[in-house]
């Protein structure tokens, strides 16, 4: 029984091999079409950009967390 299994999943071949064309046969890709229709939405315009956030300083990192994190409570 197993080594019917192993035989059948290891040693049998697919009956369905993937056929590569033959040599001198031009494949053609599919177009590719790009909507651009979403970029002339009004609504785009209206967009804000993020405030810039300020980075921290010396003082703001002493106010976060503990100076050693691995020490008990």
């Amino acid at each position: 029984m197993i080594l019917l299994l192993i035989w059948s999943n290891f040693f049998n071949k697919p009956s369905s091999e993937p056929t590569l064309p033959s040599p001198g046969v031009v494949i053609v890709p599919k177009e590719i079409k790009i909507n651009t229709d979403i970029l002339k939405d009004p609504r785009l315009g209206e967009l804000q950009p993020y405030e810039e956030i300020a980075p921290f300083t010396e003082t703001d990192t002493e106010k976060i967390g503990r100076k050693n994190p691995f020490v008990s409570f």
